[in-house]
């Protein structure tokens, strides 16, 4: 039995060294590409800086723990955030977990006239899945009990958040997406707008859902307001398979296919299931959204086209359009569409 036991531990002690020096070798290249990062960063003009830096994980994974983090950019942005953990598995290092609730702070430039943020988050979590090169292919991200000041008296409130990107991420969540676009999906429940703000259908907003996909989303980089009307003009477009939108009276349900006209305003058709309608119209009215003189026009108008659901109330089936500035049901103008950008 002695002579055996060294013959079984041989191979164990030879399989634990291996394994170790993997994890150490894997832990400084992760250090030398999160430096190698940095400079490329700073070349473009975006300064991160981090009061304390950790590598850790062993045995199993790698992990990136920042105490705190600043960025600066060329235009004037300026970002504080919280610590930080961003850890993948060792035998799966382009699968990243993150985790950063706290505090984030967004300071705009000087002259921008813009106020500073503030945004805090009980939870923040999400996934990252990196390609060969380190860039983001897909990402989901959800937040929990979120605070967001700074534009009016009082906080932006919502109990949860949920971003979904690119194909992969979507997958993980049981969707099957289009392999010929960049899909994604967006949902935010019980969002309470400031009590500064007087939006016409009230400050809680129940649920909002978007599904869909990006198509011809290739190539663009910030700043967004240049690439996404660049992108339109070059046939991009938003396909939303599914959206629902629960605020206040309105409960809207439909899907649609948006871009961008000439001017960057929207342009787009889809289908919509509306209820509430009538009391929307009426909120709509007193916020002087929809004129006095059209409002019994369009309400005798949308009770033609309404029918009744099989619980007694007047539902809403029709085409929605933006077109040439105007938003449209049927045909029934309700109110001017703005440029975008």
């Amino acid at each position: 039995m002695s002579r055996i036991l060294p013959l079984l531990l041989a191979p164990l002690l030879l399989l634990a060294v291996l394994w170790s020096s993997l994890w150490w070798w894997s832990a400084t290249r992760l250090e030398q590409q999160f430096q190698q990062w940095q400079a490329r960063e700073a070349a473009r003009g975006r300064e991160f800086h981090f009061t304390d830096v950790e590598v850790g994980g062993f045995p199993t994974h790698l992990r990136l723990s920042f105490s705190e983090v600043t960025m600066s950019d060329p235009s004037g942005w300026y970002w504080r955030g919280p610590a930080a953990v961003a850890e993948s598995p060792l035998w799966q290092p382009r699968q990243v977990r993150l985790e950063f609730p706290g505090t984030h702070e967004f300071r705009p430039p000087e002259a921008s006239m813009l106020a500073p943020l503030e945004l805090a988050t009980g939870v923040a979590q999400g996934e990252l899945w990196l390609d060969r090169q380190g860039r983001i292919e897909s990402m989901w991200l959800e937040f929990e009990r979120l605070a967001l000041a700074g534009y009016f008296a009082g906080a932006t409130m919502a109990r949860e958040l949920q971003l979904a990107w690119g194909e992969t991420a979507l997958q993980e969540r049981g969707e099957m997406p289009a392999v010929d676009a960049t899909p994604f999906m967006l949902e935010l429940e019980d969002l309470e707008l400031p009590s500064a703000a007087e939006p016409p259908l009230g400050r809680s907003l129940d649920r909002l859902l978007a599904r869909g996909s990006l198509e011809g989303w290739s190539g663009f980089e910030p700043p967004l307001a240049e690439s996404i009307p660049a992108w339109a003009q070059q046939g991009g477009a938003v396909k939303l398979e599914e959206i629902a939108l629960f605020w206040g009276p309105l409960r809207l349900e439909g899907n649609a296919t948006l871009t961008l006209d000439d001017k960057a305003r929207p342009l787009g058709v889809g289908t919509a299931r509306i209820l509430g309608f009538e009391a929307t119209l009426d909120a709509f009215t007193e916020a002087g959204l929809v004129q006095e003189e059209v409002t019994e026009v369009a309400r005798f108008a949308l009770l033609a086209m309404s029918s009744e659901d099989g619980q007694g109330h007047r539902q809403l089936k029709a085409p929605v359009t933006a077109q040439d500035g105007m938003l449209r049901v049927g045909p029934l103008p309700l109110f001017p569409l703005p440029p975008l950008f």
